[in-house]
């Protein structure tokens, strides 16, 4: 169902920071509805955008069953396998960060064009790297769980 591609190689990662900022221009003007409030959240996510956080590694993920592209289930099974991928990165001390801001600037054509042109649509771009700190969690909302 899914095709990853991991992108090591500095000059292609340095490509990926590329589309990045330019995804940001055109992600921007939602980020500025959606936290129009917090504006420093603006400029904090055009920042790791346009520099990916430094990360030395980005992994994209790929939807590549013909016929299951808009699959709910499908799409669930790349999400989870990203989600190892994630939770296995931090069992390591490594960072990552979930991207999808592409699909949301209608630019993730462009990753499919440069790094997988025949292998489906793209799910998110993860990032991977050492992290330079180590934030708390922000505490829980009330309202957003219920336990029964």
């Amino acid at each position: 169902h899914w095709h990853f591609v991991m992108i090591r190689d500095q000059e292609k990662v340095e490509s990926c920071r590329e589309i990045m900022g330019r995804v940001y221009e055109k992600f921007r003007p939602i980020l500025v509805d959606r936290f129009s409030r917090n504006p420093h959240i603006v400029e904090e996510t055009g920042e790791f955008l346009k520099t990916l956080g430094g990360a030395k590694v980005v992994l994209l993920a790929f939807m590549s069953r013909a016929g299951f592209d808009e699959s709910l289930p499908a799409t669930s099974g790349t999400c989870a396998a990203i989600q190892n991928m994630l939770l296995a990165a931090h069992d390591k001390g490594i960072g990552s960060c979930w991207i999808t801001a592409p699909l949301a600037a209608k630019m993730d054509e462009e990753f499919k064009s440069r790094f997988a042109p025949s292998k489906g649509r793209l799910v998110a771009a993860v990032t991977f790297g050492y992290p330079a700190e180590s934030p708390a969690p922000p505490p829980r909302r009330e309202g957003k769980y219920e336990i029964i």
